[in-house]
């Protein structure tokens, strides 16, 4: 009986929380919910606006241009001195400094930015015997339209960003914005050399001040004034001055306390924490003060990763007023709460005048600079200790074989002394991450976890020291090795995500709204927006385009296609994600295709262009003004005879990658043939190292994109001159494959490789072969290698020309993401004009920039538009190298049939390098069966008759008529 009276007791208490829940689910329905955007005091940027404000009372003496170059100085308009315009780059300015005692000085500029691309100005600097290189000076961003934008469902979306023109007055800092002071610069009493040299960027330089090093004040309250305690200023976060990057992007919280907030539709309501988080980043309000009086300051803030701190340098007015201000902490307390800046619960109080004022939000990783620099002189050491093991053993890592490690390696320590070395810093590290991020004592950060790990590998290792040679794996080699483990922590140890909702300058009887979000708002906020959810689609006649690509991606290009196409030309554009590629074929064969598609892979324009699916763009007027914008051999894979069914968006590339200490260190050249990376190789493998080639790459079938250019580079060709036949069995093309088998067989280069980049990034594999996604791995995300690898032209082979010159020739393919336009559509030339605009040089720098600075780095986009690719806001040697290797781009010409013949020669190379099978043998059985398979593809596409005749000539421009007017 007790039992069927609780049982009855709980199925009551369900059934009333149950229709509790329902009852309030039903009320939520009704009650608003929902903020509209508030009347916020933040001010507008306008083109008079300026934050040239300097500490007057530090003693400095100033440095004017017109004294410095006065044939080349001028006035220009919102700046009262003079100015020198400065944009050719390695161009100096040189003056000379006159100081009354010898110590330490440190400079600051009044600069106007005239940059348009993310790229940031960089400065060496040199006083006297002190250098500092790639200085960054900032711009300043903003919103291209103070109007809120929508997309087409309603959801309101970050407008492009834009520099803006602003002079500002600011201290030289480190390039990485890691010490907590500006760089100090040793000068001699008396005169003083200055030397600045500009690497790039483009500015106006006016005034240059000289300061001596001086502390910061502590706070010292301002006297008494209660005239402003009821005053309240609220600035909304997402509603900057300016923002010193782009990548700074505001985002929409799903918080009902959090304004604007509506629960149908996202709106933007907070600087992102997700990107606004690294050290020197900074956000700038602007904000009027009516009552003279003293003010407090408070941050809403919300930070992401759990028990870390962030510090932040805080500017009043472009100075930091004190100490205090210098590496101001911001603790993770879970959610938004309101932070008022105080000195251990004292909070400061701020003097304002009547008028416009500033304050200055900068990320400051200062004090996690020592984790970060420490951690890297880790993983440079143990990157030592690994050669120096891989040089004794010759890589052998064989278990049976006993090695005393302490008698072969003793300079400057013995492996044990290294080991132990790094295991007393590891624990130092480990405290003073503790000791940075105070947020809540006793638990620990992630990257307090990634440095525990690490610190107890070591700990292994550092019981055994002879095991090293057997162990390289869990020290220098492979994703879960301690130097991994180190190198992952590098971006973790700086990283500062701040989200921000709200500023307020408020007077000290203000009372601040609650930074929580109230339960039951929450609640009927989560319902309307369950019952409200649903796709709206646009309304009216519009262009349907799918794109192969991510969200991230179409977002951008929805935004851009509202914001510049529609309103010039009045049609619109709606862009919908294509996942699965497959989906196009079945769509046309149902008739519900789009218009149009974007960032289809290389050999969709083929294959549906030669069924009927595609419209041949060489119809439109303007087809030649659109494809010279692009290497011509990017898109022979998109030709059939005359028609061109397709043409290039985005494109790869394949080059050299090398490590420039390995390299070094081995004393080997860079190979620029194919004969010498057989010189190499021998160097290499005493070491355990080795080659890469594209080859490598996976295991099974070959890819015809890496096994027909060195058949091309030898002089060979896969087909014959009428297409009807293969032409792998000529002596050119036997050459080609028999110096592809030997590579594997003979020589010993890698047979599969499952990642270049981490064995190039270990350093067993400091050199090889390989495309755009290593370049993007390799510029973001190995950071303990940054400045130690470069990249040069990929290998080929040298031949002598018609005249008797002898070159190399690097024929080469990069894969191409290409737009095509289905022949269903009956708005073809609507898409055709979408496309060429979109493809245009101005458009495609523009979006290749604004995506980066949206979304930040790895969101590069590798633009096949040659004018376009030159203004990507990579290393300018780098463009030169990979523009140079796109003049032998090649994409392998498609026919019915190239797929038996990627099989084929695929074939050839498996049996002759796993099977040791004679090559000619391989080929002439490949051969038969290619020709056999071709003729019956031809056959059925109406290229020949049942007797191998042809009916229609089968056309692609040759790779001679496609080099002719672009090789020299």
């Amino acid at each position: 009986m007790k039992k069927e009276k609780i049982r009855a007791i709980v199925v009551k208490v369900v059934l009333a929380f149950v229709a509790v829940f329902v009852l309030m689910a039903f009320i939520g329905l009704f009650v608003p919910v929902g903020n509209a955007k508030p009347n916020s005091d933040n001010i507008e940027f306008s083109s008079d606006f300026s934050l040239l404000n300097f500490d007057a009372s530090r003693k400095h003496q100033v440095v004017k241009m017109d004294e410095v170059d006065g044939e080349h100085a001028k006035k220009v308009d919102n700046y009262d001195n003079y100015v020198i315009e400065w944009n050719e780059d390695g161009e100096d300015i040189e003056f000379e400094v006159t100081v009354d005692k010898a110590g330490k000085y440190q400079i600051a500029v009044d600069y106007l930015s005239l940059q348009t691309t993310v790229t940031n100005i960089s400065l060496n600097v040199a006083v006297g015997q002190t250098t500092y290189k790639n200085i960054q000076l900032q711009s300043a961003w903003g919103d291209s339209s103070s109007e809120q934008i929508y997309d087409i469902y309603g959801n309101e979306v970050s407008p492009v960003q834009e520099s803006r023109n602003l002079w500002r007055n600011v201290f030289l800092y480190d390039q990485q914005y890691y010490l907590s002071t500006p760089l100090q610069f040793e000068m001699v009493s008396g005169v003083n050399k200055v030397s600045l040299t500009k690497n790039k960027g483009s500015l106006y330089v006016g005034n240059i001040y000289i300061c001596e090093v001086s502390e910061y004040a502590n706070y010292s309250a301002p006297q008494a004034n209660d005239a402003a305690k009821k005053e309240m200023i609220t600035l909304e976060a997402e509603d900057p001055l300016f923002k010193s990057t782009p990548e700074i992007r505001s985002v929409s919280q799903q918080n009902v306390s959090c304004t604007p907030y509506s629960t149908d539709k996202n709106m933007l309501n907070a600087i992102s924490g997700d990107t606004f988080n690294k050290s020197g980043y900074s956000l700038t309000y602007a904000f009027e003060v009516k009552t003279a009086g003293n003010y407090n300051i408070s941050l809403k803030y919300f930070i992401s990763q759990t028990n870390t701190s962030v510090y932040t340098k805080i500017f009043v007015d472009n100075i930091i007023l004190n100490k205090e201000l210098n590496s101001y902490e911001f603790r993770e307390k879970g959610g938004f709460n309101n932070e008022t800046l105080n000195i251990d619960g004292e909070k400061m109080l701020f003097y304002f005048e009547p008028g416009v004022h500033t304050i200055t939000i900068q990320l400051d990783a200062s004090l996690q600079s020592e984790i970060y620099t420490r951690m890297s002189n880790i993983i440079s050491e143990i990157n030592t200790l690994y050669l120096e093991i891989i040089k004794l053993t010759g890589g052998n890592t064989d278990k049976n074989m006993d090695w005393e490690i302490d008698k072969y390696i003793k300079e400057p320590l013995t492996a044990s002394q290294r080991l132990n070395k790094w295991k007393t810093e590891l624990e130092e590290l480990l405290t003073l991450t503790n000791e940075i991020s105070k947020s809540n004592p006793g638990k620990h950060n992630r990257l307090y976890q990634n440095l525990s790990n690490a610190y107890d590998k070591l700990c292994s290792l550092a019981k055994n020291p002879n095991s090293l040679p057997h162990k390289l794996t869990v020290l220098s080699e492979g994703s879960s090795s301690i130097a991994n483990m180190l190198s992952d922590s590098l971006h973790t140890s700086t990283f500062s995500p701040l989200t921000l909702d709200k500023i307020y300058v408020h007077g000290e009887d203000a009372s601040l709204p609650n930074p929580k979000e109230n339960f039951f708002m929450s609640f009927f906020g989560t319902v309307q927006r369950v019952f409200k959810s649903g796709v709206e689609k646009e309304k009216g006649e519009v262009v349907e385009i799918w794109v192969n690509r991510s969200t991230y991606y179409v977002s951008l290009m929805q935004q851009y296609a509202d914001a510049y196409y529609t309103p010039k030309t009045g049609v619109k554009i709606r862009f919908s994600l294509l996942p699965d590629e497959s989906k196009i074929t079945y769509a046309n064969a149902s008739g519900t295709q789009p218009d149009a598609a974007l960032g289809v892979s290389s050999t969709v324009p083929y294959d549906m262009g030669i069924r009927g699916a595609l419209v041949n763009l060489a119809s439109f007027d303007n087809f030649e003004e659109v494809a010279s914008q692009f290497t011509p051999g990017a898109y022979t894979n998109m030709i059939e005879r005359d028609n061109v069914y397709g043409l290039p968006e985005t494109q790869d590339f394949n080059i050299t990658y090398y490590r420039k200490d390995l390299v070094e260190m081995l004393g080997v050249e860079v190979p620029q043939t194919y004969e010498d990376i057989i010189e190499i190789v021998p160097a290499l493998q005493r070491y355990g190292m080795n080659y890469h080639m594209p080859l490598a790459g996976g295991s099974g079938l070959k890819s015809i994109a890496v096994t027909a250019p060195i058949i091309y580079q030898y002089g060979g060709d896969i087909y014959s001159d009428d297409y009807l036949s293969t032409a792998i069995d000529s002596p050119e093309a036997i050459e080609a494959m028999n110096m592809m088998v030997e590579l594997f067989s003979l020589y010993s280069l890698p047979l599969t490789s499952q990642s270049f980049y981490n064995t190039f990034r270990s350093g067993t594999i400091p050199i090889g072969v390989a495309g755009f996604e290593v370049y993007l791995q390799l510029t973001t995300a190995a950071p303990e290698i940054a400045g130690a690898w470069d990249v040069t032209l990929a290998p080929g082979v040298e031949r002598v020309d018609e005249d008797g010159n002898t070159y190399i020739d690097r024929t080469n393919t990069s894969d191409a993401k290409g737009c095509v336009i289905f022949n269903k559509s009956k708005k073809q030339q609507e898409a055709w004009d979408f496309i060429a605009w979109w493809l245009s040089s101005d458009i495609q720098a523009s979006f290749a920039n604004a995506i980066e600075a949206t979304y930040g780095p790895t969101f590069l986009w590798n633009t096949a538009n040659i004018e376009a690719f030159k203004q990507l806001a990579i290393d300018e040697n780098h463009i030169n190298v990979i523009l140079e290797q796109w003049k032998w781009s090649y994409n392998i010409p498609q026919t019915p049939a190239t797929y038996i013949i990627e099989r084929g020669i695929s074939n050839v190379w498996n049996t002759a390098v796993f099977d040791q099978a004679p090559i000619r043998a391989a080929i002439s059985d490949a051969v038969f069966e290619i020709n056999r398979e071709i003729k019956r593809k031809m056959q059925e596409f109406g290229y020949i008759d049942s007797k191998g005749l042809p009916l229609v000539e089968y056309y692609v421009p040759s790779r001679e008529e496609t080099f002719a007017k672009w090789v020299k």
